[in-house]
């Protein structure tokens, strides 16, 4: 019984040891935190690079998880040095995570882009407004207009055809 009770406590004891051994070297996230972990390859794309007024500038930041455990990555846009906003998302190991932000502007000129301070862009606003494109086109009348067409066209026949059948 005794040698049975101390092959047990051998047991615990090298189980607990390998757990504390596990923890301690563990690089992965602690739970619940947002705090910056990891290692990361990090892209910004900003597109489009000319806007009107009013208009979307979409900002996407790409980043690859490099050192093989969990990662949050926090971003902070900044636009002429004002944080504007502030998001995090958490990656997998080896694995990569996009953050999307949006703005729009409406004085015209070139606004510098910066993420966390390192990752660095520019958009500019443009003078005027938009041109119109294929797709501000109001369809709804072309279609209209052809239908009235069609139904003008085809009274006009049936009443054509009306007259000669009478005569």
């Amino acid at each position: 019984m005794r040698n049975t009770r101390g092959t047990l406590l051998k047991v615990i004891s090298v189980v607990c040891l390998v757990m504390v051994g596990a923890f301690g070297l563990a690089t992965g996230v602690e739970a619940g935190t947002t705090d910056p972990q990891g290692v990361f390859k990090v892209s910004m794309d900003v597109s489009p690079a000319e806007v009107y007024g009013g208009q979307k500038v979409t900002i996407t930041v790409t980043m690859e998880e490099t050192a093989g455990s969990d990662g949050v990555y926090e971003g902070v846009l900044k636009i002429n040095g004002e944080e504007i906003d502030k998001k995090s998302v958490r990656v997998n190991p080896k694995a990569t995570g996009n953050l999307v932000f949006e703005v729009e502007r409406d004085t015209p000129g070139t606004y510098a882009v910066t993420i966390n301070d390192t990752l660095e862009g520019e958009f500019t606003v443009l003078e005027g407004e938009a041109p119109k494109t294929g797709s501000d086109f109001p369809m709804g009348a072309v279609i209209g207009g052809a239908a009235g067409v069609v139904v003008l066209g085809l009274g006009t026949l049936l009443f054509l055809n009306r007259k000669k059948s009478t005569a």
